[in-house]
């Protein structure tokens, strides 16, 4: 028979080395084993997040500026006034709002506000007029600009009482006007219950409004 071949020296080595790190590995695995589990890790706490925030805090809109008092027996009395008529007014004066609710209106064809005011001042008096309601246009054009006011009231197709204060602007001063447009609300017994700078959407519906409470 045949001798069998041993395994050689780096055979030897080779396999010791093997049988060693496999200790190696059994060793460690039997101390993790024995070693306590670690402590579980501490639970994370949610913080909840309000789902409803209160809205911002915000300043209420400011009111219309009125003239004081605003309102009742004791609103301020409407200054008397004439004007030279435009159109085919001879004259705007304060008595053509006798007994009525009404409004004066200044303007000037030279403010681009008063393009979109005065066509709704004339839609109102339409819808209200038969129930006593009138509306005075006063214009603020220089008496010698006088044509470019009565073309403006032409094109807008105003048709209410209007007429042209005088060189002095003497109306404007009687009714302390600051600002232009505006226009006054006075009542039946001739109290100016509010007065209304410049001309902003939605306008007409609170003027609307605030005629039918008069009426």
């Amino acid at each position: 028979m045949g001798r069998i071949a041993r395994p050689g020296a780096a055979l030897r080595r080779g396999l010791e080395g093997a049988r060693a790190a496999s200790a190696l590995v059994l060793s460690v695995a039997a101390c993790q084993a024995q070693a306590p589990a670690p402590p579980p890790a501490a639970p994370v706490v949610a913080v909840p997040v309000a789902t409803h925030a209160p809205p911002p805090a915000t300043s209420p809109a400011p009111p219309p500026p009125r003239l004081s008092p605003p309102a009742g027996d004791g609103a301020t009395p409407m200054p008397a006034f004439h004007a030279a008529g435009l159109g085919s007014t001879a004259a705007v004066d304060a008595s053509m709002l006798a007994g009525k609710v009404g409004v004066v209106a200044f303007w000037a064809s030279f403010a681009e506000p008063c393009k979109l005011m005065l066509p709704k001042l004339q839609e109102l008096r339409a819808r209200f007029a038969e129930r006593g309601f009138e509306v005075i246009g006063v214009s603020e054009d220089d008496r010698s600009d006088e044509a470019s006011a009565r073309a403006f009231l032409a094109q807008l197709g105003v048709q209410f009482p209007a007429g042209i204060d005088d060189d002095d602007h003497g109306v404007a001063a009687a009714w302390r006007l600051n600002a232009m447009p505006a226009y006054f609300v006075v009542d039946r017994r001739g109290g100016v219950r509010s007065v209304h700078l410049g001309w902003r959407d939605g306008d007409a519906a609170a003027l609307a409004r605030e005629i039918e409470d008069l009426l």
